[in-house]
């Protein structure tokens, strides 16, 4: 009877060591990626494209387009789809290229509102010196959408958006414009600014001045701008759903591997506004000395553990068992730490 007893208890220790040492194992895979060194590809080459070539009209054909007071209904041109201009049913400007040349705006779109859509367009070469000179510009007008357009090369800005609601911009590539990529300005509010490259504009990426409100900018890609944005504005925001926007400049970095940044990155002008969540796929890296204290540090603590269990099966099962599985767990626990120094201490996992 004291012999099956024995034969018994020692069927529990080998589980109970099994089960100690799976979770020791654990623990250690789950540590171990704190301390990798990984550098993912840039926001910019992931998402940087231009969009689809324009089909149809090109610049000798049109370079201007004027919607004033929503006189889209007088206008009888073949690249307008002049519909009822309804939520479900917007006027539609697409599939041009427009060389602006001496005119100042590719498309100027004021005091209108009706639902629109610019899309699938390439505007350039706004003129210099005019007052603010854009690609596009929106004017006391609500309901737009800028969607997928190339907006570069202009003298001015690539799009001006003034004293308009309710206008989301997505989608476009805005990059080397002598002034700012975009510009907010006045009484706008609701304007929603996402997934955009803004890359080499010479002033600034996105500029909100202090009359701007409510505007939301997020997942939008911030490379090589003069300034890749400030806001004078009041309660906009820098990022949706727990998410914000790539900066090329930002210094932070991604402790847990889900590309956002861990510090916020601050937006340059009088409201003090932050990107809480910015884009970023640089991870943290820990150097030697401080991963080797945190290896020391975790050493000591699986050796406390082992102790802890060690007295329990003393105390509880026995002399004779407590040799056995004393045994058992200072080998796996040699075994174990002996493998995690030598991957984690290895130069490929630090630099």
């Amino acid at each position: 009877m004291k012999f099956c007893r024995m034969i018994k208890n020692r069927n529990l220790i080998i589980i109970f060591s099994v089960l100690f040492l799976i979770s020791i194992s654990i623990s250690i895979t789950n540590t171990k990626s704190r301390y990798n060194v990984h550098e993912g590809p840039s926001f910019a080459s992931e998402t940087l494209s231009n969009p689809i070539g324009s089909e149809y009209w090109d610049e000798t054909e049109i370079d201007f387009i004027h919607i004033k007071n929503d006189n889209w209904s007088a206008i009888e041109i073949d690249w307008i789809q002049n519909n009822t201009g309804s939520w479900n049913n917007p006027h539609i400007i697409e599939n041009i290229t427009i060389n602006v040349g001496y005119n100042g705006f590719g498309i100027l779109i004021e005091d209108s509102s009706d639902y629109f859509i610019i899309q699938n367009s390439t505007i350039y070469n706004s003129s210099q010196g005019q007052l603010n000179s854009a690609g596009i510009y929106i004017k006391h007008s609500n309901n737009g959408t800028i969607f997928n357009n190339d907006l570069s090369n202009n003298n001015g800005s690539g799009i001006i958006i003034e004293n308009s609601v309710n206008i989301t911009v997505s989608e476009n590539y805005i990059t080397n414009n002598s002034v700012d990529g975009i510009f907010i300005s006045g009484q706008s509010r609701n304007v929603t600014v996402f997934s955009n490259d803004i890359i080499n504009n010479t002033m600034k990426g996105l500029d909100i001045n202090h009359t701007a409100r409510w505007n939301i900018i997020y997942q939008n890609n911030f490379t090589n701008n003069g300034i890749n944005a400030m806001d004078n504005g009041t309660d906009n925001h820098w990022y949706e759903h727990n998410i914000g926007n790539y900066w090329d400049d930002y210094v932070g970095c991604d402790a847990n591997r889900d590309n956002i940044g861990e510090s916020p990155y601050d937006i340059p002008g009088e409201a003090g506004a932050q990107d809480l969540y910015p884009i970023t796929y640089k991870s943290c890296i820990f150097n030697p000395r401080e991963a080797k204290d945190a290896i020391v540090d975790e050493d000591e603590e699986l050796i406390s553990g082992a102790n802890e269990i060690f007295e329990y099966f003393k105390n509880n099962i026995g002399l004779l068992a407590t040799w056995i599985i004393g045994i058992e767990i200072i080998t796996g626990v040699i075994v174990i730490i002996n493998k995690k120094r030598k991957n984690r201490l290895s130069d490929e996992n630090f630099w």
